[in-house]
């Protein structure tokens, strides 16, 4: 359990799921160097997802989730994990992938990143705003997993909108079930889905986006209802949302649906070439 503890709540299972989703898309787009991407994105979310960890560590106690009491009993781990995600993101890129004409690009990344979890405007940290929450997550996760390739393979990003899009939705839409999860830990102010319509028409919403979302994928490539891991990572993440409630353990939302985002990185990368 101690190990399973580990991949999870040290952000290592996310780190993957972004990696695989990266990788799986830059093959479907028919990039090269796509496993360097998986390594790129995979250090950076390590870093970027543990950095966010820090703020809030010392306001843990016991009322906190199993996650957080994790975290803070482990911050020498956490620090660990912190500096393997710097120092290899870094040398991905800078080595192996070279600076071209997405650096500053990244860096705007990697700086709303940071500023989503520090308080620094008003007092507040970005994720604080409200309504903007989920919406800042899963542009961050399009922004690196496909706009940056598209970016750095100088690829016009009009031609892939509906996959954008698409992917976009549903990123919003597996979002959705960790504002339900936080709940009993959000301010009011931050007018979370949950916070302003109830859970259950927040469910309704996220399953709404997740079918908006797999319709813009079929729309882009109708080779896609050919591959299985199209099925299955739907199903999934269809009952993941519909099942999600406060009562759900961390490990639901932060194993399960962040576990679950590997099957449509492996979605994309079994549909090239079909």
């Amino acid at each position: 359990m101690g190990l399973i503890r580990f991949i999870i709540y040290g952000n290592v299972l996310i780190s993957l799921s972004a990696g695989m989703l990266s990788l799986g898309l830059v093959s479907f787009l028919g990039l090269n160097k796509a496993t360097l991407y998986f390594f790129s994105v995979f250090f950076a979310t390590l870093f970027i997802y543990n950095f966010q960890r820090i703020p809030r560590l010392d306001e843990v106690n016991d009322e906190f989730s199993d996650r957080h009491i994790w975290l803070k009993k482990n911050k020498t781990i956490l620090y660990l994990l912190i500096i393997v995600g710097l120092v290899g993101s870094v040398i991905t890129y800078f080595q192996f992938l070279t600076v071209q004409n997405d650096l500053l690009f990244l860096v705007l990344i990697g700086v709303v990143g940071i500023l989503y979890a520090i308080k620094t405007i008003k007092g507040k940290a970005l994720r604080d705003f409200p309504y903007l929450k989920i919406h800042l997550i899963a542009l961050t996760w399009i922004l690196v997993v496909i706009v940056w390739p598209l970016i750095r393979e100088e690829i016009i990003i009009l031609n892939q909108l509906a996959l954008i899009v698409g992917l976009y939705l549903i990123m919003v839409a597996i979002t959705i079930p960790f504002d339900v999860r936080d709940l009993s830990y959000d301010d009011l102010k931050k007018k979370t889905m949950p916070q302003v319509i109830g859970i259950k028409w927040s469910k309704i919403v996220a399953v709404v986006l997740l079918s908006t979302g797999y319709a813009l994928f079929v729309i882009h490539a109708f080779s896609l209802l050919k591959n299985p891991f199209f099925y299955i990572s739907f199903i999934g993440f269809f009952i993941l949302i519909i099942n999600s409630n406060t009562k759900r353990k961390e490990m639901y939302f932060s194993g399960l649906i962040d576990g679950w985002v590997l099957f449509l990185g492996i979605m994309f990368l079994f549909t090239n070439g079909l």
